[in-house]
């Protein structure tokens, strides 16, 4: 079995302002990871804490 995985997240909205960034960004990760751990596949939005679309996933598995 083989799985892509591609994450884009663009971190420009307030809850990336103010040295937050990496905690932002770690939070989506890990929303991320989530998703992927609980079985989700396809396409998914992402979103910051204040709820604005900041990107998207793409998870996907498939036989060698």
């Amino acid at each position: 079995m083989n799985i892509k995985l591609q994450v884009s997240v663009v971190g420009e909205g307030d809850a990336f302002q103010d040295g937050n960034h990496g905690q932002e960004t770690a939070r989506i990760l890990r929303a991320v990871a989530g998703v992927v751990e609980h079985g989700g596949e396809g396409r998914f939005d992402l979103r910051d804490i204040n709820g604005n679309w900041v990107g998207s996933a793409t998870f996907t598995r498939g036989e060698d």
